[in-house]
């Protein structure tokens, strides 16, 4: 998802809406190995990490949620987000698209377009 594309969807809501709708502004799930695809890709440098296997992420979440107690601080992968991670969640924006006349970039223009930005492209 391009940032630019949700600020977008934030002034036609603003625009348009009713107060207090919601609107989901994001078109599709992608992984996060997808995500560091794509930018490897846009860049044409670098390389994809391995990704964290699901058993070892539950291991430090819940030691981090012992710490945490102990320290006052935030754990490093909180269980909600580890459980909602796992969740392989789909969204639909066909709402936003249909009462806001919402559209998003495709998504391979979007990692060009923020490498860009940065001075990076």
């Amino acid at each position: 998802m391009f940032a630019d594309d949700v600020a977008e969807g934030h002034v036609l809501a603003e625009a348009g809406a009713a107060a207090g709708a919601r609107f989901i502004l994001s078109d599709a799930y992608r992984t996060l190995a997808d995500l560091v695809r794509a930018v490897v890709d846009a860049r044409g440098a670098g390389r994809v990490p391995p990704v964290l296997p699901m058993w070892v992420a539950r291991v430090v979440s819940a030691v981090g949620e012992v710490v945490a107690v102990a320290t006052q601080k935030p754990p490093l992968i909180p269980r909600g987000q580890l459980h909602f991670l796992g969740l392989h969640a789909r969204p639909s924006a066909r709402r936003a698209q249909a009462e806001l006349g919402w559209a998003v970039a495709p998504f391979e223009d979007a990692p060009r377009r923020t490498l860009r930005s940065f001075g990076l492209g």
